[in-house]
Formats: structure tokens, sequence, C-alpha cells
């Protein structure tokens, strides 16, 4: 029978891999030498206060940003319908987006968003502090609508902010 040239080796690299040695404690392995393994490493004790917190942007924490997002844009139209645009700007949107107070702003009589969805385009996901989403609503004026359309209205919605802590500041477009 035949042996495998890399036999004694391979298991030499196998034992040291499943005992936890560190490369300064790896033995000379020739073909004709048995190998010993002597270690000093030691292998880490993790704790629960030891473990280093985890930030992650996975699907789950995303869907968590998304849905709170949502929720921020219903509370935006519920200000527009309360406060009027002007007033709900200052509070939610972006400086480049908010209506001049002198104008004759739209009367939002109800608003809902009724769905929001990822969106890869104007930045997409960039962090849970800038994102775009595609959000739908549903918007009804007393007399002018303006852009929106009285019904069924689209906008590209992207959200961002300085901190966890800090609002979000909304742009709406209508495509990207």
């Amino acid at each position: 029978m035949m042996r495998a040239r890399w036999g004694v080796p391979f298991a030499a690299a196998a034992l040291l891999l499943s005992s936890g040695c560190s490369e300064a404690s790896i033995p000379q392995v020739t073909p004709s030498s048995t190998p010993t393994v002597t270690s000093t490493a030691s292998i880490p004790q993790v704790t629960p206060s030891s473990t280093p917190p985890v930030t992650s942007t996975a699907s789950s924490d995303r869907s968590a940003v998304y849905k709170e997002a949502a929720a921020y844009l219903q509370s935006f139209l519920a200000s527009w319908q309360k406060d009027g645009l002007y007033a709900a700007g200052q509070k939610y949107l972006d400086p480049s987006m908010r209506a001049d107070q002198t104008q004759g702003n739209l009367v939002l009589i109800a608003g809902t968003v009724t769905s929001t969805q990822p969106s890869t385009a104007l930045g997409g996901w960039v962090s849970a502090d800038h994102f775009t989403l595609i959000a739908n609503f549903d918007l009804r004026f007393s007399g002018n609508f303006g852009a929106w359309g009285n019904g069924p209205s689209g906008r590209y919605v992207t959200f961002v902010r300085s901190s966890a802590s800090a609002p979000y500041q909304i742009t709406f477009a209508t495509g990207p």
C-alpha cells in the first residue's frame, strides 16, 4: 500500500488547528519525524460583558428602520393635516423642500402612507441614518393639490439624519 506524501504534514496541521495553537508554537514536521504538539496558547473566555456590541445592517435591522421611517412619514402627514405644510415642513423636511410661508400652501385634509418599499435609486441604503424608500400615499386635499394629485400618489423619499438621536430630514422626488 502506498502512503500519501502529504499525510503526516496534513495530520499535523489538522491537529494544530484543532488544538488552538498559535502560529508561534507550530512544530517543524518532516516526513521522518513524529510530530509533538506543545501549546502555550490559551483560549480566551468570552463572557457577556466582554462581547463587543454588534453593529449590523442585516435585513431584519433594515426592516425595523424602514418601519420606523414609514411611521415618521405618517407623522409628517398628520402634522401637515393638523398644522399646515409650512409648520410640518419646519419639523420634518429638508430645508430645500420646505414651503415658503408667504405662498399659498396646499391644504391636506387626509393623508395615509399605504405602502413603502426599499429603493436602490437615489442612494438606496447608505446607513440607518441615510436611505431612500419608495412610498405610496392616499392623499386628499381641499382645493389645489399641486403636483401631488388627489388620491393615490407615489414618491421616492430620502431620509437623512445626523445621528440616531436626531430627527430625519425628508426629501421627496417623483423619480430617480
